[in-house]
């Protein structure tokens, strides 16, 4: 297995639309490659000039993510980040925070900020 998404059987159509990416800098190894998949997605279903912005970890993810939202007019924002796994201490809880505040963003803005879980 490579590690890729297969692409849905049907083409996704994004024409029209306009998309950010917010990304963590975090975990840059993992982040970079997610930023790089979701920007090929985003070409592939005829999204053009998909803005990235990265921000330090995860907890500035919804931060980042609402004011993308609220300023440059786009339909979604896509928010991207990777945890370290076995951190002591650490049970997850950033994670579920984060998404949280994603769906908390969601539903004031009520337009699509979505966050891809914790990996």
């Amino acid at each position: 297995m490579s590690g890729r998404m297969k692409p849905p059987d049907q083409p996704l159509d994004a024409r029209g639309l306009r998309f950010a990416i917010v990304a963590s800098r975090f975990n840059h190894e993992v982040t970079e490659l997610l930023v790089e998949g979701a920007l090929e997605c985003f070409t592939a279903s005829g999204a053009s000039d998909v803005p990235v912005e990265w921000v330090p970890g995860s907890f500035e993810l919804p931060l980042a993510a609402r004011a993308i939202a609220e300023t440059r007019g786009v339909d979604a924002v896509v928010a991207l980040g990777a945890r370290a796994g076995g951190v002591e201490g650490n049970k997850g809880w950033d994670a579920a925070a984060t998404a949280i505040e994603m769906a908390a963003l969601m539903r004031r803005l009520e337009k699509p900020a979505e966050d891809a879980g914790p990996l």
